[in-house]
């Protein structure tokens, strides 16, 4: 099967609107370039259960991976920050 990945836009972090303890998201600061990537692909299933598709953070300049999430979290994650397009 081929590998196709989605990115987002490249967003600059302008403010943050709150602390966080989330694993990577923690060491954010103001003026950090992001993106958001996911994969179409299968999620898998347990039983009846589906897992929940995930959107990856990651750094724009050097493409390091920062944490991930959920689409039904994703207003809890990126409401930590105000972000611009850039």
């Amino acid at each position: 099967m081929i590998e196709i990945k989605l990115n987002s836009p490249k967003y600059k972090i302008v403010k943050l609107n709150r602390k966080t303890k989330a694993v990577g998201f923690c060491n954010l600061k103001v003026g950090d370039i992001i993106y958001f990537q996911t994969e179409i692909a299968p999620t898998g299933r347990n039983g009846n259960h589906l897992y929940a598709a995930v959107i990856d953070c990651l750094e724009a300049t050097t493409n390091k991976y920062i944490g991930s999430f959920t689409y039904n979290s994703s207003p809890k994650y990126l409401n930590i920050f105000e972000l611009e397009e850039v």
